[in-house]
């Protein structure tokens, strides 16, 4: 049984918490495509990008904040506002599990 913190994505990188967060990654791929591409299902994307934006920028990973600062861009975010609750659940997730 994993502990809570061995749970938590953290910011440390061994080639443990790669593959276990590449893993979980791949079980959520569905998904993480429904989000995008069905309809009904799907967010905007002013919502996926300000989420994504938010993420990168507490999780400090350079190549996504630059693709995702970009799609944001194209997507018209300039910058996501702090008070929408899916930029509030991102930046508590991102603290919290990754």
């Amino acid at each position: 049984k994993m502990s809570l913190t061995e749970l938590r994505t953290s910011k440390l990188w061994t080639w443990k918490t790669l593959l276990r967060d590449h893993t979980r990654f791949l079980s959520m791929l569905p998904n993480y495509l429904a989000a995008y591409i069905i309809p009904g299902y799907s967010l905007t994307p002013t919502t996926i990008e300000s989420v994504m934006v938010t993420m990168n920028t507490i999780n400090t990973c350079p190549y996504c904040t630059g693709l995702h600062g970009q799609l944001a861009r194209m997507a018209g975010v300039d910058k996501p506002n702090p008070s929408d609750a899916e930029v509030v659940y991102a930046t508590a997730f991102a603290h919290e599990s990754g």
